[in-house]
């Protein structure tokens, strides 16, 4: 059974005005965005589902900044995507409907441009479909670790938009550096303390890991890591990634664009 996300439009008359839509999927990490005090949820990542029309005028009340009420709109939970964080909003339309993500672009997309809060912070969060290409790729010299050296592939590609560090382009020491990095304090998987994620399989995502560190902090952590498993010259750069950075794992973008998924035009 779907659930419902539903606006009230304010300032009508008696009957009032409703906008609902089917709610897909979302993400909350309270270390990106801290929740309000009274229990309004402010997502990083915020996807539905409906008609063509009831998908538009949804969005239309959400850029507003109306607030979206889940299921029962007196005890269900609220959600806001405030105007002044710059979410981006990704259309996808099918026989069924449309599908609409919004989201904020930093912690996502590959190339996360300025970093002005003073910390590396993205959430890794691989397209089923990349992961499944790489794969192939990569069993002949990786064989059954060639998934989880996938994933480290696509982990090391995002640190290496947000760090000038080194960082060795060999997949070995991906995979070491994403192991290590998981089991720092300065990472989080869903359901840790302040990061929900709810739907992600409906998006074609893989189970997400969300980083937050100071540069300080990583680049001891690095340095670290370097001597003990590559104890010599690093090259710089990443490996087999995709330079793009979009959501959605079946929408169509130029390869100049920023995608999650990967996929070019």
């Amino acid at each position: 059974m779907h659930t419902i996300l539903e606006i009230q439009q304010k300032n009508v008359d008696a009957k009032g005005r409703a906008f609902r839509v089917h709610l897909v999927a979302y993400i909350l990490a309270d270390d990106i965005v801290a929740r309000p005090n009274g229990g309004t949820l402010r997502p990083i990542l915020l996807s539905y589902a409906g008609t063509a029309s009831a998908v538009r005028a949804f969005t239309a009340n959400l850029r507003c900044g109306e607030t979206a009420v889940e299921g029962d709109s007196r005890h269900g939970r609220k959600f806001e995507l405030l105007r002044s964080l710059g979410y981006r909003y990704e259309f996808s339309s099918s026989p069924a409907g449309v599908l609409c993500t919004a989201y904020l672009p930093a912690p996502f997309h590959l190339r996360a441009g300025s970093e002005e809060q003073g910390r590396i912070e993205f959430v890794s969060a691989p397209p089923t479909w990349w992961l499944d290409r790489q794969v192939k790729e990569l069993e002949p010299e990786h064989g059954p670790r060639a998934r989880s050296v996938a994933r480290a592939l696509a982990y090391a590609a995002y640190l290496d938009q947000r760090t000038p560090l080194p960082i060795a382009n060999d997949p070995r020491f991906h995979a070491a550096l994403f192991n290590a990095a998981a089991a720092a304090p300065w990472t989080s998987v869903a359901g840790d303390t302040g990061f929900t994620c709810v739907g992600l399989d409906a998006l074609g995502l893989e189970a997400p890991l969300l980083t937050t560190v100071h540069p300080d902090i990583f680049g001891a952590f690095l340095a670290d890591l370097t001597a003990t498993h590559l104890p010599k010259e690093l090259a710089h750069g990443s490996h087999r990634f995709a330079r793009s950075g979009r959501v959605l794992s079946n929408a169509s973008a130029s390869p100049a664009t920023d995608r999650v998924d990967g996929r070019a035009a």
